[in-house]
């Protein structure tokens, strides 16, 4: 294979697609990427180039391009440099052929992050000394495409990177499914705790970019930004008012479901409040009777035990299996948090982050609170309450 005639023939370029900070309100960076006529595939180039040995030599071409395009454009804030990680294995790790051309062109390693598609590395040693290698001598680190493929969350830990990149196909679930959310939410916050910024990619819609921020992503990339950075403020300034508008309006509706929930469990420690313990069922099956809102109901003893039934809202839906079912009197509550906590004194109320619940099978919250029944005896109630 000639690269030259290939790279030439096929119309292939670089071109750098914007990296946006919507609360900066602009763009920060950029990142290099393989471009062609339509109907061009870069993983296909990649492939084809691959088997004809020329990985390296290729990996190579696109990065000079690159960086020669960066500082073109005044080498503005960062660039993010993919690197064709297989190449790793073929014994290039201690080469130094990026920070040479960095120096070469008078750029600044510190505006550089070296993105970095970890799955592909099958010398794990040596993705290790390329990241060190070029972290010594001031480069950013990333990895890119996480949640995609083979990702290995082991690999966090071996490249401790400064920026972690959602896969694409990630960000173009994220306001259509549920798990996708939660996915790219727990890599937020798994970032955040690791000292790293994250980065949505494959962006096309302003709900896809309104879920992301909504979720902690840093940054945002894709097609809803355009290629080109020219015209694009106008997109930012609107996606951030936007995004400022529907966080208001999600605290608002967070602090009126705090206080609703609240108010269901005061009712339902009021009705409780001087009891009998014989009478606790009683009360429980009129309580949930008149609370839609309320999924399940059961009261403790101080010591966890169970000592009611579990008083379940006609029509919720259970999820068949043998790890779910309510639980009935004598049951041990102790080690779950909205009991335990309480047990001691504590505290006197408590409210679960949203879980699996081991009655339903459903996603709910618990909120949980004190009560004294007839003999002035300190009981918890535990009531569940749907999470959507």
């Amino acid at each position: 294979m000639n690269l030259e005639s290939v790279i030439r023939e096929r119309g292939v370029r670089v071109l750098l697609k914007p990296l946006v900070s919507i609360k900066q309100k602009t763009p920060v960076g950029r990142e290099a990427r393989l471009r062609g006529p339509e109907g061009f595939r870069a993983d296909a180039l990649r492939q084809e180039v691959a088997r004809a040995g020329e990985s390296v030599a290729f990996d190579r071409w696109f990065r000079r391009e690159a960086l020669t395009a960066f500082k073109a454009a005044g080498a503005p804030g960062l660039l993010l440099l993919g690197f064709e990680s297989s190449v790793l294995d073929q014994g290039v790790a201690g080469s130094g052929h990026v920070g040479q051309l960095v120096a070469e062109l008078g750029l600044d390693p510190s505006h550089i992050v070296i993105a970095i598609r970890e799955s592909k590395v099958e010398d794990a040693a040596a993705l290790k000394d390329f990241v060190t290698r070029y972290r010594a001598q001031g480069f950013l680190i990333a990895l890119r495409e996480l949640g995609e493929g083979h990702s290995n969350l082991e690999r966090l830990t071996l490249t401790r990177p400064d920026m972690i990149k959602v896969s694409a196909g990630l960000g173009a679930d994220l306001d259509q499914t549920f798990v996708a959310r939660e996915i790219v939410k727990s890599l937020a916050a798994l970032s955040r705790k690791i000292g790293a910024l994250i980065v949505a990619e494959g962006i096309a819609t302003e709900a896809q970019a309104l879920a992301a921020l909504d979720l902690g992503v840093d940054m945002l990339q894709g097609p809803f930004f355009g290629d080109e950075e020219s015209g694009i403020g106008p997109r930012i300034e609107a996606l951030a008012a936007r995004h400022k508008t529907s966080s208001v309006e999600k605290s608002k509706a967070v602090q009126r479901r705090a206080r609703d929930t609240d108010a269901l469990l005061s009712g339902g420690l009021r009705a409780l409040a001087g009891a009998r313990p014989e009478e606790f069922d009683g009360i429980l099956a009129r309580t949930i009777g008149e609370s839609p809102a309320v999924e399940c109901l059961f009261v403790v003893n101080p010591a966890g035990a169970q000592v009611s039934e579990t008083h379940v809202r006609p029509g919720v839906a259970f999820k068949r299996s043998a790890l779910f079912h309510p639980a009935r009197p004598g049951a041990d509550h102790s080690m779950k948090e909205y009991v335990y906590l309480l047990m001691d004194g504590f505290m006197n109320r408590f409210r679960t982050d949203p879980y699996v619940s081991l009655a339903s099978g459903n996603l709910c919250l618990t909120l949980s609170g004190v009560f004294r029944d007839a003999g002035n005896n300190n009981h918890i109630l535990c009531m569940d309450v749907p999470w959507a």
